[in-house]
C-alpha cells in the first residue's frame, strides 16, 4: 500500500516530494456540508452505509470536534411523572426529615443470574476463551428480595425462576416471614416505617390491607415516586456493593450464587448501610431541586 505508489510516484517525477493538492476533497467539506452533516447527526437520520466513509469521519473529528459514544438506556420522564416525582420526593422529605429515615426499612427485588458480569476475556488463542465456556440466551437466574435499615438487614429472600410472585405468595413468604418478624428482632420493639415501591404485587388492595394490619407505620405504594431507582439506596449503592462482593467469580450453578450472596450480605458492614441510608435525605433534596427529573 505504500512502497509501490511511491516507486510509481518517483519514476513520474524523479522526486520524494507530494504533488501540489488541488483542494477537491476538502470541498466536500464546505460550509454547507458541515451543517447537513451536523444536522443528520443530531437527529440521527444518517444511512448506515456512511458511518464507515472516511470522508464524514473526517467532517465529525476534524470539523465538528465529535466522536461516537454509546446510547446509554435510562428511565424516560415525561412532564406528568416529574411533577409526581417531585411532589411525592417533597412529602416524603417533609415526613422523614428530621432523622426519621433511620427508622425505615427500605425494600427492593434485584434479578442475579450465574453468567459472568463481563463479556470481554483476555487470552491468547480462541481456543482458552472457548474452554471457559459461552454465555447462553436464557441464562438460570434468581431474584433476590431484601430489607435494609439504619438498626439492620432482613434475611435475603429468594424468589426461583419460572414462579411467579403475586400478591399471596408476597404476603405469604416474605411479609409474613420476614418482615412480621422484624417487631421483636432488629427494631425490638421500636416504632419503624416500611417502605415498598410499585410493583404489581405490594400495590394490591390485599397487601396494603396486611400491612396496615400488621405494621404501624407505612410507605405506601402510592406515595413513593415511580421510576426512582435513585431514591433506593439498594438502587444507588447497594446492590452494586452486594454484587461486586457474589460476583467475583464464576457461578456454574443457583445453589453457589446463592451462597455467595448470602455470605457476601453478611459480610457486608452495618456502617456501610447506614452511610448510604444517611445520603437518603440528599438524594430527595436533589430530585426536588430538578424538579422531578435526572439528578446526579
Amino acid at each position: 500500500m505504500f512502497i509501490h505508489p511511491a516507486i510509481k510516484h518517483y519514476k513520474e517525477l524523479w522526486r520524494v516530494e507530494d504533488r501540489a493538492r488541488s483542494g477537491c476533497l476538502k470541498s466536500v467539506r464546505a460550509e454547507a456540508a458541515v451543517k447537513i452533516g451536523k444536522s443528520a447527526l443530531e437527529t440521527g437520520h444518517v444511512p448506515k452505509a456512511e458511518h464507515n466513509d472516511p470522508i464524514k469521519s473526517c467532517l465529525v473529528r476534524d470539523d465538528l470536534h465529535m466522536r461516537a459514544h454509546l446510547r446509554s438506556n435510562g428511565h424516560l420522564l415525561t412532564p406528568a411523572l416529574k411533577d409526581i416525582r417531585c411532589t411525592r420526593a417533597k412529602r416524603l422529605f417533609q415526613w422523614h426529615a428530621k432523622n426519621g429515615h433511620k427508622n425505615i426499612l427500605l425494600t427492593d427485588e434485584k434479578i442475579f443470574t450465574i453468567e459472568k458480569q463481563y463479556n470481554k476475556i483476555y487470552a491468547q488463542t480462541s481456543l482458552e476463551v472457548r474452554s471457559q465456556g459461552a454465555g447462553g440466551h436464557h441464562p438460570s437466574y434468581v431474584m433476590v428480595c431484601w430489607g435494609v435499615s439504619h438498626q439492620g438487614v432482613t434475611p435475603r429472600h429468594f424468589c426461583e425462576k419460572h414462579v411467579k410472585t403475586g400478591a399471596r405468595m408476597y404476603q405469604k413468604d416474605l411479609l409474613q416471614g420476614a418482615v412480621k418478624c422484624l417487631n421483636t428482632s432488629v427494631f425490638n420493639g421500636q416504632k419503624w416505617v416500611f417502605q415498598q415501591d410499585l410493583a404489581p404485587a405490594h400495590k394490591a388492595k390485599n397487601t396494603q390491607e396486611w400491612l396496615q394490619r400488621n405494621v404501624l407505620a407505612l410507605i405506601r405504594a402510592e406515595d413513593w415516586p415511580s421510576e426512582s431507582p435513585g431514591l433506593n439506596p439498594l438502587d444507588y449503592k447497594l446492590w452494586a456493593v452486594l454484587e461486586d462482593m457474589a460476583c467475583q467469580k464464576r457461578h456454574n450453578n443457583l445453589d453457589s450464587l446463592k451462597r455467595s450472596l448470602v455470605k457476601a450480605a453478611a459480610e457486608i458492614p452495618l456502617e456501610t448501610v447506614r452511610t448510604t441510608i444517611a445520603e437518603w435525605p440528599k438524594c430527595l433534596k436533589a430530585c426536588i431541586r430538578a424538579q422531578g427529573g435526572h439528578f446526579e
